[in-house]
């Protein structure tokens, strides 16, 4: 774990915020942010180590020209031209068309590999709305006074663990609206990316820890009119207060950390390639936001940041979001400010890749941020490609 520690400040410039984000053109602003996917492979090749894991990144690397290459062709189209080409496709065969681009993304692609630990990948192909999730998934009218209510605190959705339930404050889109973004922009709608974090909360709770935290916040309300009959109105409310005030404090312990959970769920959403935007310094901007607007008044930036490092370091080394979920799960902030089981769980990840100093780590950490972001900007182009052939094949204009 030494390594790890060590190599903290090196994982810090990682995600410093790089010197292209100022600059407005965008054939500076590629090149800069090719040249920052190289150099993060620069050092990958000095890590001495017959590893399978580390070979299989070197093998990578040797790839990325062609990678790059392919991200300089324009593959997608117009969002008039695929609006035109859309009219041309008959309602009725509109859901079929989307279905084969999303078939094409799930065989040829890893595009919707974000999205397949919480059950949307497949959700994509029957309608958001009647998704087979891990909860229950539930959209409601954006002008219900209930979604007024959410949309007021900012909030694009909520997850209840002790109903177990998810929230979403807006219609599901239709298949042609993500046909459209697909073939336009690479991307899916903002509301598959609340939903990806939403979901993700269901992953951080177990099935006994919601029943008890669920049994616990009824338990005042039980034993009040449990009481009554017996004892009268004021000894009744004397005791269930008590009793209230213990399960509060019990279920409390049951709990996951807020701060941990929502930095994993945001984590998770930034991390697909299905996102609308990119993060130029995607930890500061997650732990910042986490902070401030969950008004974590006992909580600090650092103690946000190092929650991130380690959530994003225990992904890049290959956790997936369903296995993030289970060290979220009632991990503690101790009083050292130090999630110890994060940090054995980072430990043993380091070991399966065979790295044995802190140097070796920090190169391999910042190769593999590299080949992250890569992956999603790949992936999205990719996609983007795929999208707009299926929309030409469907109506016939294969040379439009």
């Amino acid at each position: 774990m030494d390594q790890v520690v060590e190599a903290k400040d090196t994982i810090h410039n990682i995600r410093s915020r790089p010197d292209w984000v100022y600059y407005p053109n965008q054939d500076i602003l590629r090149s800069y942010w090719e040249r920052d996917i190289k150099g993060g492979f620069g050092m990958v090749n000095s890590i001495q180590s017959k590893n399978p894991k580390i070979l299989e990144l070197k093998k990578y690397s040797e790839g990325i020209d062609e990678k790059l290459q392919f991200l300089r062709k324009p593959v997608g189209m117009g969002h008039q031209e695929a609006e035109l080409l859309m009219s041309k496709i008959p309602q009725k065969d509109r859901d079929a068309g989307f279905d084969a681009t999303i078939l094409r993304l799930q065989r040829e692609t890893k595009y919707l590999e974000e999205l397949e630990d919480v059950g949307i990948s497949s959700a994509l192909l029957t309608g958001l709305e009647n998704g087979k999730y891990g909860a229950w998934v539930k959209f409601i009218s954006p002008d219900s006074f209930y979604a007024k209510g959410m949309q007021k605190k900012g909030s694009a959705g909520r997850y209840i663990p002790m109903l177990d339930m998810v929230v979403i404050p807006q219609k599901a889109p239709t298949s042609e609206e993500m046909w459209l973004m697909l073939a336009t922009e690479g991307t899916l709608p903002s509301v598959v990316s609340h939903l990806d974090h939403e979901l993700t909360h269901d992953l951080q709770w177990n099935k006994i820890q919601r029943s008890a935290i669920l049994g616990l916040n009824s338990a005042q309300t039980v034993s009040y009119f449990w009481l009554i009959k017996t004892y009268g109105i004021l000894t009744s409310l004397g005791i269930s207060n008590v009793v209230g005030v213990a399960s509060m404090r019990i279920a409390k312990n049951l709990s996951n950390d807020g701060m941990l959970q929502e930095i994993h769920s945001f984590s998770a959403s930034a991390d697909s390639p299905t996102a609308k935007e990119d993060r130029f310094d995607e930890g500061e901007e997650i732990a910042g936001h986490v902070v401030g607007a969950y008004n974590l008044k006992d909580r600090e930036l650092f103690d946000a940041l190092y929650a991130y490092d380690l959530i994003h370091n225990l992904k890049m080394l290959g956790t997936n979001d369903r296995e993030l979920g289970k060290l979220v799960n009632m991990a503690k902030f101790d009083k050292n400010r130090r999630f110890y089981k994060l940090e054995k769980a980072l430990e043993k990840r380091v070991t399966e890749w065979g790295v044995n100093n802190p140097e070796d780590l920090g190169n391999l950490l910042t190769a593999l941020n590299a080949k992250h972001d890569l992956e999603i900007r790949y992936q999205r182009h990719k996609a983007e490609e795929v999208a707009a052939r299926e929309l030409r094949r469907e109506t016939g204009n294969w040379f439009a």
